[in-house]
């Protein structure tokens, strides 16, 4: 919901692209952004590959993909 907690979720993702050894990077949220800033950030990150998975924890379609960890 708010794009500063978004950003450091970005920024954490970015570091971690960067080890040889990258561990699973996936980032569960109570709320995604559905349009703005957020958005755009959000789809530039996905599309980077910082995250593995980004899940909102309140929507079960989304949580069915956390049995597959």
């Amino acid at each position: 919901m708010r794009t500063d907690t978004l950003t450091k979720a970005v920024a954490n993702g970015a570091l971690l692209q960067r080890l040889v050894e990258k561990p699973a990077y996936i980032v569960l949220t109570s709320h995604l952004p559905n349009s703005g800033a957020g958005l755009a950030m959000l789809q530039t990150a996905t599309e980077l590959q910082y995250f593995d998975d980004v899940i909102c924890v309140y929507d079960p379609s989304q949580t069915g993909r956390l049995n597959a960890l």
